[in-house]
This record gives structure tokens, C-alpha cells and sequence, in this order.
């Protein structure tokens, strides 16, 4: 649950941020050290806002760009934050679930990060817009770090799942 939170708002970010999302990836952006425990017992708000945080100092984010800044950051929380507690309300409910409701529950959560994606998406369109093409290719070399990244934590639990 908390994985896939934080996955989505690193898509987010990361796109960022987002494992998930996701905002993951959402509002994602490259940890400079990877988490630790400390960091993973953290609400995936904290989290999500720890990344915006570091991808602002990243940036060099202008005053000029505050504005788009922030308007994408607040969104990025706000999803990390309603995906948070559906997941928890999800969790809570699961031990009365049948297998069906169990996967519709899911699913049903799957289909509103999706829908809260495509809008950070356009928020993150804005803002990408407004950024300098010093910071465009900062950005662009972030997302490609996580999912490089992503994509390494992928394969390795593939290979131990065998």
C-alpha cells in the first residue's frame, strides 16, 4: 500500500511523484540516498512532500515559476493524500471482502489514479511549460533516472519471485 502510494507520486513528481505511482510518479523525483526505514514509516504525504521539496531546490525553481510551482505541488499532495486513505479505507474493509469485491476495490482505486494522473499530467504540462530549457532537461534527465530505476526494482523482484 505504502509502496504503491509513494510510486505514484514519484511518477507524479516522478512522476515524480508515485514504486507508485505515482506520483507516483506524480510528483517523483531522484532521492539523492535511497530511502530508509525512517523514511518509508513517513506518511506518503511527507514523503511526496519531501520529493517536491528536492525537486524545487533541483530546479532552481524562479519566483517567476512559484505560481505553477505551486499549483502543481498542491495538486500532487492532494492525490498522495486521497490515494493514501483510500487505500487505508480499502485495507480496513478487506477482511469482510469476498475475492470479487476484493479486486473491484482495487481496481476502483486503480481507475482514480488514473484519472488523478491524467490531471497532474496537465498540471505538470503547465509547469513544464514555465520551466527554462536549462530545467526542462534537469526534469527530463529525473524522470528517466526513476524509471531506469524502476524498472531495476522491477526486475529484481521478478528474478526473486522465480
Amino acid at each position: 500500500m505504502t509502496r504503491i502510494t509513494a510510486s505514484v507520486l514519484a511518477i507524479g513528481a516522478s512522476a515524480l511523484i508515485a514504486g507508485t505511482a505515482p506520483l507516483t510518479a506524480l510528483a517523483q523525483t531522484t532521492p539523492t540516498t535511497p530511502p530508509t526505514a525512517h523514511s518509508r514509516s513517513t506518511s506518503p504525504v511527507d514523503r511526496a512532500e519531501q520529493r517536491l521539496a528536492q525537486m524545487h531546490q533541483q530546479l532552481g525553481i524562479t519566483p517567476a515559476q512559484e505560481g505553477v510551482w505551486d499549483q502543481f505541488a498542491q495538486a500532487s499532495t492532494k492525490i498522495a493524500d486521497e490515494l493514501n486513505t483510500a487505500f487505508r479505507d480499502r485495507a480496513a474493509q478487506t477482511a469482510s471482502m469476498n475475492a470479487v469485491q476484493n479486486m473491484k476495490s482495487f481496481a476502483d482505486i486503480d481507475v482514480k489514479r488514473a484519472e488523478d494522473m491524467q490531471g497532474l499530467v496537465q498540471q505538470f504540462q503547465v509547469l513544464y511549460a514555465a520551466l527554462s530549457p536549462e530545467q526542462q532537461h534537469k526534469v527530463d534527465a529525473m524522470f528517466r533516472q526513476n524509471t531506469e530505476r524502476a524498472a531495476a526494482r522491477h526486475a529484481a523482484h521478478a528474478k526473486a519471485a522465480q
